[in-house]
């Protein structure tokens, strides 16, 4: 197929996260609080918001302005030292406050010629952050300073694409174990990757193509990291869904579950921490909903309740620290971020409890991160 491997260069890169220090010192924003952050890209401010018992709160100082224009993408470290913002060749750093205030780390923030960052994710154990490159067919990839926040770019990794779809890069995923990558590219399918969570060398696998006509918009690994869920956009009205693939630990993706419906347009996946149910965020204009799913290894079943009604054109999805509550990200607005409980009587079922306005509404709420 063409792919571009990188082997046997497992001493060639140097961990830049070896510091000397075994974890950050006061006043890098180390928190064990229950935090959500919502990327506003009309708008271009992050807002900040505490999570209570049913309730969404925000944070004083928020929305804060991020200074530029063209914000894309968002991730938090597994740590919850920090935040990082990327845009149109440029990655920002905040540290994470005790009370879950954003502080801009100017020394981090890091620029990158002919960029544009539409995807991030951190490594489970926080030492790395993988960028998705919307403008080239590349993936960069960073050590994590966890004191300063400061970056250091260890790999600019190109990818190939064995399929004759249009390559419009969409999202990049992370496996739990941290042993695997994933990348949705719309028309031209999705790519696995291998990770060395040592060494942070991403080293190309395998390909997945859709069928004609169909956009790949997110993907998302299972808890076991043994399997692969992708969000699949159809050409027509009710055609869209998801679909399974088993991965194996050398990133060979085999397919496990034909398409099963979705609201149209899905453009996010998230699972709940008892790794029990998965949700979709229908972005289509006729849908403007979340779908629900049980799943079992790569079968995912359709809750009965779902789906659940959300702001207009639903974007993101996070589950927050507590394990609780889903909070969801509407771009069309009306409302901003919708929080749901999940219902105790229903399982799998969400129930809005709270919802909240994350700057003019609206703010073109584009990213929702939780704290871990």
């Amino acid at each position: 197929m063409g792919f571009a491997l990188l082997t046997g260069c497992a001493n060639f890169f140097q961990n830049p996260n070896n510091t000397g220090t075994t974890g950050p010192t006061t006043g890098t924003g180390t928190t064990t609080g229950d935090y959500v952050y919502v990327l506003n890209d009309t708008t271009n401010t992050l807002s900040q918001f505490q999570v209570g018992p049913s309730e969404l709160t925000p944070i004083s100082g928020s929305p804060i302005s991020l200074g530029g224009t063209g914000f894309e993408s968002a991730a938090v470290t597994r740590g919850n030292q920090f935040v990082y913002v990327g845009g149109a060749g440029v990655l920002q750093c905040y540290s994470i406050g005790s009370t879950g205030a954003l502080t801009a780390q100017s020394a981090a923030e890091l620029t990158q010629a002919n960029t544009q960052f539409v995807s991030l994710t951190t490594s489970p154990v926080g030492l790395w952050l993988l960028a998705l490159d919307g403008n080239t067919q590349t993936i960069f990839v960073y050590g994590i300073n966890t004191t300063t926040g400061v970056l250091t770019q260890t790999q600019a990794l190109p990818y190939t694409v064995p399929s004759g779809g249009t390559v419009t890069p969409h999202q990049i995923s992370i496996s739990p174990n941290g042993g695997l990558v994933a990348v949705a590219l719309g028309a031209a399918g999705d790519l696995v990757f291998t990770f060395n969570t040592s060494t942070g060398l991403l080293t190309q696998t395998a390909g997945i193509n859709p069928a004609s006509q169909y956009n790949d918009n997110a993907v998302l690994f299972d808890a076991t990291s043994g399997y692969l869920f992708v969000a699949r956009q159809g050409p027509l009205a009710g055609s869209s869904g998801i679909t399974s693939y088993s991965i194996t630990t050398t990133g060979v993706a085999t397919a496990a579950q034909s398409l099963i419906a979705s609201g149209d347009d899905p453009y996010w996946l998230v699972e709940d921490k008892s790794n029990t149910y998965i949700y979709a965020a229908n972005r289509g204009s006729t849908s403007n909903s979340i779908s629900g799913y049980s799943v079992s290894g790569g079968t995912l079943t359709a809750l009965a309740t779902s789906p659940y009604a959300s702001g207009t054109q639903p974007t993101a999805l996070a589950v927050d620290s507590s394990g609780k509550y889903l909070v969801a990200a509407a771009i069309g607005g009306s409302n901003d971020v919708t929080m749901y409980g999940f219902d105790a009587l229903t399982l799998g079922k969400l129930d809005p409890v709270a919802t909240a306005i994350s700057g003019t509404d609206p703010a073109g709420s584009a990213v929702v991160l939780a704290t871990y």
